[in-house]
């Protein structure tokens, strides 16, 4: 069962980072697997179609979870962002977009 509990505290203050890990780690997967792409990109292989779509998985999962931080501040990215002091900045990069 899924549980996405992000009104959980715990008594290390880097929790609050470590909620926002996951976003941050498939975004970076998702850049990773577009610089793989661009490396292959040339080959007929059927495994160049899945990194691919891989990567756009990759990053169009992570858009909603950062346009959200100025939204929401209890989602897991928006506390990563706060724990960062980086909600003013997050803020105005997605006002610019």
């Amino acid at each position: 069962m899924y549980h996405n509990n992000h009104t959980w505290v715990g008594e290390d203050p880097r929790d609050d980072l470590m909620q926002g890990s996951g976003a941050l780690a498939i975004f970076i997967l998702g850049v990773i697997l577009l610089i793989l792409f661009f490396k292959i990109r040339k080959s007929k292989h059927w495994a160049n179609l899945l990194v691919l779509w891989l990567a756009h998985h990759g990053l169009i999962q992570y858009l909603p979870q950062l346009s959200s931080v100025p939204v929401d501040r209890r989602s897991g990215t928006g506390q990563a962002i706060t724990y960062l002091q980086l909600g003013e900045t997050v803020d105005y990069l997605i006002r610019l977009c």
